[in-house]
C-alpha cells in the first residue's frame, strides 16, 4: 500500500503506452474517511491534465476502482495523477494496474 498524507497527490510518470489507444486502469483505494472522492487525471504532454471517468464502489473500507479510457495512438509517455482532496487523515492506493483494453 502507498499511504498518502492530506493534500498530497501521487503521480505515476513516464508510462510507455506506445501503440496503445484503449486502456484499462484499476487500483485499490482506501479513503480513510466518509467520502469516495478519489480523482485520477491523465496527461501525455505533462501540462494538460484530463479527469478520468472512475467507477468507485460504495461502502466503507478498501474499494477496487476501475476506469476505461483512450489516448491518442502514439501518445507517450502517459502520466497519471491520483488525488483525494477531502481526506482528513490521509488515504491510500494499492495494486495499481494499467492494461491495454
Amino acid at each position: 500500500m502507498l499511504p498518502i498524507t492530506d493534500g498530497t497527490d501521487f503521480v505515476a510518470a513516464g508510462i510507455n503506452v506506445t501503440g496503445e489507444e484503449k486502456l484499462k486502469l484499476s487500483f485499490g483505494f482506501y479513503p480513510n474517511g466518509a467520502t469516495n472522492t478519489v480523482k485520477v487525471y491523465a496527461t501525455t504532454d505533462g501540462t494538460r491534465w484530463s479527469s478520468l471517468p472512475l467507477d468507485i464502489p460504495s461502502g466503507s473500507g478498501w474499494k477496487l476502482v476501475t476506469c476505461e479510457f483512450s489516448v491518442k495512438t502514439g501518445s507517450t509517455p502517459l502520466n497519471l495523477r491520483f488525488a483525494e482532496a477531502s481526506a482528513t487523515s490521509g488515504w491510500g492506493i494499492d495494486d495499481r494496474d494499467l492494461a491495454a483494453g
